[in-house]
């Protein structure tokens, strides 16, 4: 049996019918960074997959981050803490130090709209997903992802 697809960061379904559109489906696509997007969050993206240039952040601040460790991120006292640095600061300090999580080698990829943060697995096997309520959601690479 094959398992549906969602989105890597809104978890919808793809082929399920988008609330308040009418007859129209969840269509999904792989981005750059290997993580399966549908076309509604894609409008919404802060930062560019780490392959490409930060247009879609024009101050481009959240670029001296992108490639970090959480642990690196942690432990940089010459940011502010404040958005959008405070956002990713939460969820590297989460996923690196809270709940026994052990993932302070993973690395800083990009900021979403909605403050969710995505990360990479050292071996670039893996992604993961921290809501702005800190709450993770790992899900493997896909193939050609990640380069």
């Amino acid at each position: 049996m094959v398992e549906a697809r969602r989105c890597d960061i809104c978890g919808g379904l793809e082929g399920e019918m988008i609330a308040g559109i009418l007859d129209q489906t969840r269509k999904l696509e792989v981005d750059r960074d290997g993580l399966w997007i549908c076309m509604d969050c894609k409008k919404r993206i802060r930062t560019d997959p780490v392959m490409g240039p930060c247009e879609a952040n024009p101050d481009r601040r959240l670029d001296v981050l992108v490639g970090k460790t959480a642990g690196a991120v942690c432990r940089d006292s010459t940011l502010p803490y404040s958005p959008p640095y405070s956002q990713v600061i939460d969820a590297a300090s989460h996923i690196a130090y809270g709940n026994d999580m052990f993932m302070s080698a993973w690395v800083f990829a990009a900021q979403w709209q909605d403050g969710s943060t995505v990360w990479r697995s050292p071996d670039n096997a893996f992604t993961a997903i921290v809501s702005a309520e800190n709450e993770v959601r790992i899900n493997p690479t896909m193939p050609g992802g990640w380069r």
